[in-house]
């Protein structure tokens, strides 16, 4: 088909711009039908690809991932890569995700029936998740009553995990010997993201922010989530995303049994976008948009006291901020979800000056602001409530720093808070 005064270099050529372009792994058997070549000569030159990147040490690297090839970022310009491509962070996959995901691989093809007996609690709003993101697929049907559906791992799976093929998975009795030392892993990982004090004390690098309502706990803490590039969590949108899902699905409202329920069998996504807003999944679907009207407010006001689902949210919440580099704002960041945090803020503000900002926020929306009298007592209001509450009353804790924003700009709240960070982790 080709024919060059240097084939060999030409044919490097070619496979070398079909991998740029391509945005999967591609396999050997694609580029054979494209140049009408055997396999072990398309082999060999890829092989010799890949020797030249690693000799020049290029800023990219030509590895086998999934049964095919493709160009990924050279490990030593990661951070830069990351640091380019600070748009977003990924969601984290929960801990019911990896669960069932694992069982899948472990077992494929499997039923749902059999992946709910081994978890022991339902698995259906998981098991959408993970095909919606094509990291499994249905495999086929199996015997028995109503023929089962059974699902299988995709190469997108093998691909986001850097995995050639099944069979570079340690093997499942490896885990026996993990498992002795799990106490002792999870102390390990947890302490990566520890900063130590001069005092001997370890904080986890995480900034907590809590507050009365319209006291510019969001607005502050997206500001210096964007100024440290560190991840920003709203813990408030967890309860938001969940009373959507409950309405939506018509769930009551007031049995706490069902709404737990719902709570464990559908994770919640979180990621950043450019901007460090919060982009949020529930079973599948994006409800960023969704999750601020009059009803899901109502909604969310009410699951918010019950301890089963508070007790799974932030234990979720708590797993997140492990991670490090996190800004986590909400009613009990500082005191539940995080309060071995590096640096604690009770940001507060006037009920005058928040009635103020919220008529103008109403305003920015296009939305009719109720009478200033009535705003500021709906929140006085609302702080005895928030105040009084049985379950995450607001509260300052001893250790955190009290700042009034009543009298200052954001830039100002926001380079204080920078200032406190980095005098406790040494930071110039």
């Amino acid at each position: 088909m080709f024919k060059f005064k240097n084939e060999k270099r030409e044919l490097k050529r070619i496979i070398e711009a079909i991998l740029l372009v391509a945005y999967e792994p591609v396999k050997t058997v694609a580029i054979k039908k494209v140049l009408n070549k055997s396999s072990d000569t398309i082999e060999k030159i890829i092989k010799e690809l890949q020797e030249e990147y690693r000799k020049e040490d290029r800023g990219f690297q030509l590895k086998k991932v999934s049964g095919g090839y493709r160009f990924y970022t050279h490990h030593d310009c990661r951070d830069y890569i990351e640091k380019f491509f600070t748009s977003t962070i990924r969601g984290y996959f929960s801990q019911a995700a990896l669960e069932v995901l694992a069982i899948i691989v472990y077992n494929q093809p499997v039923s749902r029936i059999t992946i709910n007996e081994i978890r022991g609690v339902r698995s259906e709003s998981v098991i959408s998740t993970l095909l919606s993101k094509r990291l499994i697929e249905k495999a086929s049907k199996g015997f028995g009553p109503g023929h089962p559906i059974l699902y299988k791992t995709t190469p997108l799976f093998l691909e986001s995990f850097g995995l050639n093929s099944l069979k570079d998975l340690p093997p499942i009795e490896k885990f026996s010997e993990d498992i002795k030392n799990e106490t002792h892993s999870k102390e390990e990982n947890r302490y990566l993201n520890i900063i130590n004090t001069k005092d001997g004390n370890r904080y986890l690098n995480v900034i907590a922010i809590d507050g009365p309502a319209g006291s510019g706990k969001s607005t502050i803490s997206k500001e210096l989530s964007r100024k440290l590039k560190f991840f920003y969590l709203y813990t408030g949108a967890m309860y938001r995303t969940l009373a959507y899902l409950a309405l939506k699905r018509e769930v009551n409202l007031y049995d706490e049994k069902a709404l737990t329920d719902l709570t464990i069998d559908s994770p919640i996504e979180i990621e950043n976008d450019a901007e460090h807003n919060s982009i949020i999944k529930i079973d599948g679907e994006d409800v960023t948009n969704k999750i601020f009207t009059n009803e899901v407010s109502d909604a969310s006001s009410k699951i918010a006291i019950y301890k089963g689902i508070r007790k799974v949210l932030s234990e979720k919440q708590r797993e997140i901020c492990e991670k490090g580099k996190i800004v986590v704002e909400g009613r009990d960041a500082t005191t539940v979800v995080c309060p071995d945090a590096i640096v604690k803020i009770f940001l507060y503000a006037t009920p005058e000056e928040r009635a103020k900002r919220r008529v103008k926020q109403l305003i920015e929306m296009g939305q009719e602001p109720p009478k200033f009298n009535e705003l500021l007592k709906q929140i006085k209001e609302r702080d005895e409530r928030d105040k009084n509450r049985e379950i995450a009353p607001l509260i300052k804790t001893e250790d955190s720093i009290y700042i009034d924003s009543t009298n200052l700009t954001v830039s100002q709240v926001v380079e204080k808070i920078i200032n406190i960070y980095r005098k406790k982790t040494y930071v110039i």
